[in-house]
């Protein structure tokens, strides 16, 4: 369990910015490798934002969470255009096009985090 609540921490960050850069390719290969592990990064996607909504995130995980997710009308478009094909593919059961889109929205995450690479 203590296992599973620290890779929920470092999902979080993730998610959030947070990590360093070399943290953050960790994160991310194990995720294009492990299809349990973006789908548990997909659930703590939606736990954070379900979180958000509710105001439970703490005054620096929300002022992250709005820099990352809500910094423009654009990237909100974006993200959620990601997300609906996310969705899709998942309600299709069409796990190679729900890697897909996971993987490029984890890119563009990345991206709009960091910085082209």
């Amino acid at each position: 369990m203590r296992l599973q609540r620290s890779n929920e921490a470092w999902q979080v960050k993730y998610l959030l910015g947070t990590l360093t850069e070399e943290e953050q390719v960790q994160v991310e290969d194990r995720a294009f490798a492990d299809g349990d592990y973006m789908s548990a990064l997909e659930t703590a996607e939606a736990d954070l934002i379900d979180a958000y909504v509710r105001g439970e995130l703490s005054q620096s995980d929300r002022r992250s969470f709005e820099l990352r997710f809500l910094a423009s009308p654009e990237r909100r478009r974006g993200y959620e255009q990601c997300h609906a094909e996310i969705v899709t593919a998942l309600t299709e059961r069409d796990a190679d096009a729900a890697r897909e889109h996971m993987r490029r929205h984890l890119v563009d995450v990345r991206t709009n985090l960091l910085g082209p690479h």
